[in-house]
């Protein structure tokens, strides 16, 4: 994907409170321009510790971006824990690898890389497990 767009992960933010409370991200996809197989975004996917909220741009939205051309598209990241289970956070090795699905010419239906996200932003997203299951 690196040669169809590039991807700017904006800063962490928690709407609202406890177990009603939302992690959201802001992603913009910036097209390069370049002939690549990746050429429309598809969607976030789930992780085994979050799940998509409503609004998140998630494989089931329905949303598509093209990577091709254009000018720079933002989506949003909307997550809440899958579960409330102390042992989940605990034992946790992947949950915060965020698939993001995309497609093209050539490509698998499931084709997907993982979001890049900073070491901050994996421990915001641990925080907000905490945080939103009162742990």
């Amino acid at each position: 994907l690196a040669d169809a767009a590039d991807l700017e992960v904006g800063e962490p933010r928690v709407v609202g409170r406890g177990r009603g409370s939302v992690l959201e991200l802001d992603v913009t996809l910036r097209p390069t321009g370049a002939a690549h197989p990746a050429t429309v975004f598809r969607g976030f996917e789930d992780t085994v510790l979050f799940r998509q909220a409503e609004g998140s741009a998630s494989v089931g939205s329905g949303v598509r971006v093209r990577l091709a051309t254009g000018p720079p598209e933002q989506v949003r990241l909307r997550l809440v824990p899958s579960r409330c289970d102390p042992h989940a956070l605990a034992e946790d090795k992947v949950g915060t690898l965020v698939g993001v699905r995309v497609g093209g010419p050539g490509l698998p239906a499931a084709a997907s890389f993982y979001l890049p996200l900073p070491d901050a932003t994996r421990a915001a997203l641990r925080g907000f497990f905490a945080t939103h299951c009162g742990l």
